[in-house]
């Protein structure tokens, strides 16, 4: 997926039984990099962000997707909870749980190696 300035992006995931993973087509080294989601949905969902790698494998099947793995990391707000998972590390409480037509920001500093 290719994302221009503005552009609206639709991802439905009509499966209730796998989590489904959406990739950019671009990986970035450097800089600043801002995305919003609008929640159709208060439900299970993982948003954030993955290295450009192969190790990056997002399995609907095992139900594993972005953050769960040592090569991403994601926001799940229906659990509100930070994930970046190694091995038994475990999942991160953050935030409060989502509902439909919340607004989630996602904000990445490659510069300073922020999230």
């Amino acid at each position: 997926v290719c994302m221009e300035d503005n552009a609206d992006l639709v991802l439905k995931n009509k499966s209730k039984r796998h989590l489904e993973t959406l990739l950019g087509d671009v990986a970035v080294k450097s800089g600043r990099y801002y995305f919003e989601a609008v929640l159709w949905t208060g439900g299970r969902m993982q948003i954030g962000f993955a290295e450009p790698s192969k190790r990056f494998r997002p399995s609907p099947v095992d139900d594993e997707g972005v953050g769960d793995d040592a090569v991403s990391y994601a926001f799940d707000g229906y659990a509100a909870r930070l994930l970046h998972l190694e091995g038994a590390q475990e999942a991160v409480p953050f935030g409060r749980r989502w509902h439909s037509d919340d607004v989630l920001g996602c904000f990445l500093d490659l510069d300073r190696g922020e999230i």
